[in-house]
């Protein structure tokens, strides 16, 4: 592993040290770790954001969030009938 030294302002060490001991690590290991996670590329995948709106879809057909897809549609089938009338 490669080290390299960096200066930071004494409030910045400050709010770091504060992080590190909140989650209980080393300072030097909150630092990295901190900024590994600024550099992995979390952004989805094509596939990943497909499979969502699919789950999702799927969630609302069964009626996970309430009423199932179906009923709603029926009800709103039914109304615009009676407007139709």
């Amino acid at each position: 592993m490669t080290s390299i030294t960096i200066e930071l302002p004494d409030d910045v060490i400050q709010k770091l040290q504060a992080r590190a001991d909140s989650q209980q690590v080393a300072l030097n290991e909150y630092i990295q770790s901190a900024l590994t996670e600024t550099i992995d590329d979390d952004e989805p995948t094509k596939e990943d954001v497909l499979n969502a709106i699919r789950e999702g879809i799927l969630s609302v057909m069964k009626g996970d969030f309430g009423r199932p897809a179906h009923e709603v549609l029926d009800e709103l089938e039914d109304e615009v009938t009676d407007y139709a009338k």
